[in-house]
């Protein structure tokens, strides 16, 4: 194995899977990154149904454990840590984890966090979301949803069959794909979900046994749930890098390489992701191979 080519790649999602299962396809052993959960946002998706080749569609969850078995396959572990912050020094990358990693090649994979809504929330509440996963189990709940873009709509989808779902939109329209507009119309004929237009959250308050939300437009109302769920937006996560590296983003150079959600704004899609994946660890493969044929023992006799 190509071993002493040192590569490091942060974030499981998948772009950084299929950045690295590329590299181990051509011989190299990266270094892979995830700080939560191995596919990233693919955890909460409820459906997908546009990645080719499985026009059947399938659940978030379920190609996420086909990816790391994919990962398995090629010998790829997952350095399940976080990574504190990265330095450039004398041409190389210095990654800081539980440990201090020095790579040539460095692979930004790590996408997005959640935007967090312009209120104070309750510090530390149990019943406050980002992210639908670590609740995507629940029953009988009644689920307050802020958003109604396609995050929040498939976050609709995903537990109205066993909640009710007050999805709450601040537009006087959900803006999400036509296709998981209907879906929702659905479950709201079914009674599943109550959807609020143009309404304003300007107050959440936990009151241990349950959580209210008050809107702007009903200040003497009060929406009552068991949880609530941000779907509002998310940003780049790149709260590790060096303020001198956000001149190569999003492009990247010739050893630093951009991937994924990171970059792609409200694009966030699997297929695209993988592209990005793929597309790195060919350029960081020829990269390796001409500063190989570059600085070999012939060419450097013939300089000599």
């Amino acid at each position: 194995m190509r071993s002493k080519s040192r590569i490091a790649i942060v974030g499981a999602g998948p772009a950084g899977i299929t950045a690295a299962i590329q590299l181990a396809r051509y011989g190299f052993r990266p270094l892979l990154f995830e700080k939560k959960r191995v596919g990233g946002l693919l955890n909460n998706a409820y459906r997908i149904e546009n990645y080719p080749g499985f026009s059947r569609g399938m659940s978030g969850t379920a190609l996420v454990r086909r990816m790391a078995a994919h990962l398995r396959k090629y010998g790829i572990e997952v350095v399940k840590q976080e990574v504190k912050s990265v330095a450039r020094r004398r041409g190389e990358y210095i990654v800081e984890a539980k440990k201090i990693h020095q790579v040539d090649q460095l692979v930004i994979a790590s996408g997005t966090s959640a935007r967090k809504p312009g209120i104070r929330l309750p510090v530390s509440s149990p019943r406050i979301f980002h992210d639908v996963y670590p609740i995507r189990n629940v029953r009988g709940k009644r689920v307050a949803i802020v958003g109604t873009g396609d995050a929040g709509l498939d976050y609709a989808l995903n537990l109205g069959r066993r909640n009710h779902i007050i999805l709450i939109g601040r537009s006087k329209k959900a803006k999400g794909l036509p296709l998981l507009l209907n879906r929702v119309r659905a479950l709201i004929k079914k009674r599943r979900v109550t959807y609020l237009a143009d309404a304003h959250p300007v107050a959440v308050k936990d009151r241990g046994s349950s959580i209210d939300i008050r809107l702007r437009e009903k200040p003497q109302e009060e929406i009552s749930c068991d949880l609530v769920l941000f779907a509002i937006g998310r940003e780049p996560t790149l709260d590790f890098l060096p303020r001198s590296m956000f001149g190569h983003f999003p492009q990247g150079t010739g050893t630093l390489h951009f991937i994924g959600d990171v970059i792609n704004g409200a694009q966030r899609q699997a297929s695209i992701a993988v592209g990005d994946g793929m597309k790195a660890a060919m350029q960081i493969a020829g990269e390796i191979e001409k500063t190989k044929k570059t600085f070999s023992p012939k060419k450097r006799r013939e300089r000599d």
